[in-house]
């Protein structure tokens, strides 16, 4: 999988399940796991909202993260580099390869989160027809997608800004 560009965010998780490149940002309300051989190009928050004691940033073995590291929890990265600086508060735990740009303990400067959407249904949109999901693909706005199964090596390219409707999406291999 591979992302470049702009931010990727969750509420509650951002989980990678394979070998992922994502220049960008990844913001967290909550945790963040990273799986082993990662590039990451942007700077990784997670604001631990479900207060856990535990890991709140977990990163597998050979990873790549590039950008800064802020965290309001503890932090657990099993190997790579780490070319940023740490930030985490005062009396948690930061387990990893020496930052490059040092490792701070100090009250977290985290991201505001958009909101969640409001539970309304999506506009009505046409279907896509004809879409083939297991190519690569330039999609437009303005259409409902369905589910989106991509396979080892494919790109998905969403052509300017607008409403894309999804009901899922599923990425497997690299």
């Amino acid at each position: 999988i591979r992302i470049n560009g702009g931010s990727v965010g969750a509420i509650k998780l951002v989980q990678t399940t394979g070998n992922a490149t994502i220049n960008s940002n990844i913001h967290s309300g909550d945790k963040v796991i990273i799986t082993n051989s990662n590039v990451i190009g942007g700077k990784i928050t997670a604001a631990n909202s479900s207060e856990s004691l535990g890991t709140v940033l977990s990163v597998g073995s050979s990873t790549n993260i590039s950008g800064n590291i802020v965290v309001n929890g503890n932090i657990v990265i099993g190997g790579g580099i780490v070319q940023g600086t740490v930030t985490l508060p005062v009396g948690k735990s930061y387990t990893g390869p020496v930052p490059a740009g040092d490792t701070v303990f100090a009250p977290p400067s985290l991201p505001i989160l958009p909101t969640a959407f409001p539970e309304t249904p999506f506009p009505a949109l046409p279907a896509a027809v004809p879409f083939n999901f297991s190519s690569t693909q330039t999609i437009n706005p303005g259409f409902s997608y369905g589910a989106i199964t991509f396979g080892g090596n494919k790109t998905l390219t969403l052509n300017g800004p607008g409403i894309y409707v999804f009901n899922s999406f599923t990425w497997t291999g690299n």
